[in-house]
């Protein structure tokens, strides 16, 4: 992976390490075996945050500005193997650091797809993106690219495109829902206040983008993620559906 991904003084290298707590970024001249400068989530900014995704925001945010005093306009990216998620969110935020937010952006899934032509295989990348407000808007995209950073891009584009509004009672939603989407089968409903998003894995990133802080949810068929983070949206859109068809009858 590194002898592939190998830093110049040109381009240097973005390399990234992720522990059980913490989150180290460096950009690193292999030619010259040095660091030139570096970052991580136990500094003091970033510490203070509360998510493991904010505080890689942060991450992200802190190497681009030490970057750009060091004169680095170009990084090779190497994600030492890790999944995207919150290496995604550190990728996102070095390229645009100065960014005013109205959403969060949350990575859920990179995947790598190989296509066999006549001149060989035409390797590309596909990206699943949730973006909220947390103030009751959520969208999901999924879009494909030649390179990770322009996959992202298009699938946040997409998803703010097809933002649907959430129906909040306080901090929790008014309904249980249990609803399908492909193999996947998710149940959503409602909590008392203080208990806390009770839900896994792709379930909970499209939750906590929509601004739900009191729920509770179980993801019952396939554990695919695409087809999870469809479901849960089409949950949140039939509670809307719901809510609107009482109101007309009231």
């Amino acid at each position: 992976m590194r002898a592939k991904a190998g830093g110049t003084p040109a381009r240097p290298r973005l390399s990234v390490f992720r522990s059980n707590r913490y989150l180290y970024a460096q950009i690193i001249d292999d030619s010259q075996g040095k660091t030139l400068v570096a970052a991580s989530s136990r500094e003091k900014e970033a510490s203070t945050l509360k998510t493991n995704m904010e505080k890689a925001g942060k991450v992200g945010e802190a190497l681009a500005k030490k970057a750009a005093k060091a004169k680095i306009k170009k990084v090779t990216f190497d994600r030492s193997g890790y999944k995207y998620g919150r290496i995604g969110i550190l990728m996102q935020r070095y390229y645009r650091p100065n960014e005013v937010k109205e959403f969060e952006e949350t990575v859920v899934q990179i995947n790598r797809i190989s296509k066999k032509t006549k001149g060989g295989n035409q390797i590309r990348f596909s990206a699943l993106v949730v973006v909220g407000d947390k103030k009751g808007k959520v969208g999901v995209g999924l879009a494909k690219a030649t390179d990770v950073r322009h996959a992202i891009g298009k699938a946040i584009s997409q998803a703010k495109k097809h933002l649907i509004i959430v129906p909040l009672r306080g901090t929790t939603i008014p309904y249980s829902v249990n609803e399908k989407f492909s193999a996947a089968k998710v149940l959503l409903k409602p909590a008392p206040p203080g208990s806390g998003i009770i839900a896994g894995g792709p379930m909970r990133v499209v939750i906590e983008a929509a601004g739900i802080r009191d729920a509770s949810g179980k993801i019952l068929g396939t554990k695919n993620k695409i087809s999870n983070v469809y479901a849960t949206l089409k949950a949140l859109e039939t509670i809307s559906a719901i809510v609107r068809r009482k109101e007309k009858e009231v």
